[in-house]
């Protein structure tokens, strides 16, 4: 099937401060083989345009925060209606001229609702290939964060720790999945509406966004939108980065927050037996008591507790929004 350049939309969320990442990334949506019809760029309100350009952007300004901008960017392409797909990227990324016409390629050929393909660092040759009893692994694991497994049929799993279950082995290069990295995804655009992405604003209530990603997609997975992610589909991360001195205090809040948030809405309430329910209450116990216990032995080394402090004050606020009347407002999954 030949992919046609004006059956999709490219949606880039920016502060207009990518430079010459930015560029590259620019440069990369314009040597595409089959061009997008359209380039937002999804822009906080309050900052000043980008000065690069490529003369074919269309620049819309929308409430800052990670999450906003890329759901209003999704909703934005969607509701004009003129494109079959929407390709959603961060602001510094690029890519090989082939890229979007593979991409599709793909879609079409295993039907699915979103592909995630392979962010890799500058430098990286392929995607890392994680040992399961490698100290990294080992070390997630016993925190409940990321745990490596060989039987899983997906890419990426959801533990109930609110973390994920990874098979960094699978074969062929294509695979199903529930999550993957939020930087860089394609989905079909009259999708986008099911989502119902507006309830899940309570990411952007902490500086740090996450997991955006867990939500974005788990909740598509939840919905019944079919998820795959492409080893050999690849786009390179340039890593801007954030400028941001709090930048550890605001990922500690965040993490005590919203993971807590996440793992009420979209795995404890889900759960529909007694057993389930404290399996998975044990299971966040667990991951709360190693979010103190483990930070705390590093901080004690540097005589700094105010990011366990943050961690802690991140969880009391989860209590309290999950326990407000705004919470229960949302729909059930």
């Amino acid at each position: 099937m030949k992919v046609l350049g004006d059956d999709y939309a490219v949606v880039i969320r920016t502060l207009g401060t990518g430079g010459d990442k930015y560029e590259l990334l620019l440069k990369s949506l314009q040597e595409q083989t089959c061009p997008p019809k359209h380039i937002y760029v999804i822009i906080a309100e309050g900052y000043s345009l980008p000065k690069e350009r490529i003369g074919t952007e269309e620049f819309v300004y929308t409430t800052k925060g990670m999450w906003h901008q890329r759901i209003f960017g999704l909703q934005y392409a969607s509701k004009i209606g003129d494109v079959s797909y929407i390709l959603a990227l961060d602001d510094d990324l690029s890519f090989n001229c082939s890229f979007a016409e593979d991409s599709i390629d793909c879609i079409n050929e295993r039907d699915c609702d979103i592909l995630i393909p392979s962010i890799l660092d500058p430098n990286a040759s392929g995607q890392k290939v994680v040992d399961v009893w490698s100290l990294r692994n080992l070390f997630l694991s016993l925190q409940g964060v990321r745990f490596e497994s060989r039987r899983s049929k997906y890419r990426i799993k959801i533990a109930p720790t609110a973390g994920y279950i990874a098979n960094t082995r699978l074969e062929p290069a294509c695979n199903p999945t529930q999550s993957g990295q939020f930087a860089a995804f394609w989905i079909k655009a009259d999708r986008v509406a099911q989502l119902e992405l507006e309830e899940e604003y309570w990411i952007d209530d902490t500086k740090y966004a996450l997991p955006d990603d867990q939500v974005f997609f788990y909740k598509a997975f939840v919905k019944g939108l079919k998820l795959y992610n492409h080893n050999d589909i690849v786009v390179r991360h340039l890593d801007h980065g954030s400028s941001n001195p709090n930048r550890l205090l605001d990922y500690s809040f965040a993490t005590g927050r919203n993971f807590l948030i996440f793992w009420h809405r979209f795995l404890y309430l889900r759960q529909k037996s007694l057993w389930h329910r404290f399996v998975h209450i044990v299971s966040i116990l667990y991951r709360l008591g190693m979010g103190v216990l483990m930070p705390s032995v590093q901080s004690l080394r540097q005589k700094k507790l105010a990011p366990i402090r943050a961690y802690i004050q991140g969880v009391v606020s989860a209590v309290r929004y999950i326990s407000s009347p705004e919470y229960k407002k949302l729909h059930k999954l």
